[in-house]
């Protein structure tokens, strides 16, 4: 059940992150998933998929603040696969 909830924000992290980059839209709430995300992955540092998601957090964190970077496009696959996947498997 954690795994499902897990996923659907990160899915959601990453439709809201989609529709930031595309038409400048929910940027009050990208910062809130964000800090989620960042979080999330803090408490299970231990995981690469965790360091992964900090790293992830960081460069959406760059991007809201002006730093235009092609990695941001790489974090928005990483959380929809991720969370994706993470919904499938928990079936």
């Amino acid at each position: 059940m954690v795994v499902k909830i897990l996923g659907i924000l990160d899915v959601v992290t990453a439709l809201i992150l989609f529709l930031f980059l595309n038409f400048n839209v929910f940027q009050s709430l990208l910062i809130i998933f964000t800090i989620f995300l960042i979080l999330k992955s803090l408490l299970t540092i231990k995981d690469l998929f965790s360091i992964i998601d900090l790293l992830v957090g960081f460069v959406i964190i760059l991007n809201l603040v002006g730093m235009s970077n092609s990695l941001v496009w790489f974090g928005f696959y990483w959380l929809f696969f991720k969370g994706l996947f993470s919904l499938i498997s928990s079936v």
